[in-house]
């Protein structure tokens, strides 16, 4: 499992599941912008209400990228992200690369290879400016590529630390060290239960604290 969502989220006297939600949103009239290898227009920008265009742009420009298997599941989370932050897929600054990889990627996923993840935000970013879809307003490919490189050791300190997860992802890890299977939400359930009966240890100290961080940040 690489894309962390429909974990239980709560502490332990509310450890029922709950499924994370994803909102596509955006701010901007819609932009069309051609993509060089086949001369076809896709949008990339979006307005609040269209989600369901825009989660289908998100799809359309994923399969175009094409499959990372060394970190699955990452540019959708990059591009739902985007979108419900601003809705601009294809504009991207410094700032959105350091957050990203720095904040989001630590708090939602567990791939494989963690060093995978920067390399493929590196192929990412050559894939938009190849294909032409790297909007105007967006820092230079070169910069781009420095954001990902500075925000790095960032990134691999926050995938070592707890604190940094989101809640999905420390039921996530927890389930996994207690030899639950994660893709199986009865075994998932079955243990949420332990853990609000004491039946079995989960740092709920922790897990406060992670969700006090999220609710803040979420207001």
């Amino acid at each position: 499992v690489m894309l962390v969502s429909g974990l239980p989220r709560g502490r332990c006297r509310h450890a029922d599941a709950r499924t994370a939600r994803v909102i596509i949103t955006g701010c901007l009239p819609s932009i069309t912008v051609p993509l060089a290898a086949k001369g076809e227009l896709m949008r990339t920008v979006f307005l609040h209400g269209e989600s369901e265009r825009c989660a289908a742009a998100v799809a359309a420009l994923s399969e175009r990228f094409g499959p990372r298997a060394d970190a699955p599941g990452l540019v959708e989370l990059l591009l739902q992200d985007k979108a419900a932050r601003d809705g601009l897929l294809a504009r991207w600054a410094e700032p959105d690369v350091t957050r990203f990889l720095a904040e989001v990627v630590p708090r939602r996923m567990l791939p494989p290879d963690w060093s995978a993840v920067p390399r493929v935000l590196h192929e990412w970013f050559d894939f938009l400016a190849g294909a032409g879809l790297l909007m105007a307003g967006s820092a230079p490919l070169p910069a781009l590529h420095a954001a990902v490189d500075s925000a790095t050791p960032a990134y691999l300190a926050a995938m070592a630390e707890p604190s940094e997860w989101g809640a999905e992802k420390f039921w996530l890890v927890n389930a996994r060290e207690h030899g639950v299977d994660a893709a199986d939400p009865a075994q998932l359930a079955r243990f949420a239960a332990a853990a609000e009966d004491g039946e079995v240890a989960v740092d709920q100290d922790l897990l406060a604290a992670i969700e006090d961080r999220d609710d803040g940040e979420q207001m």
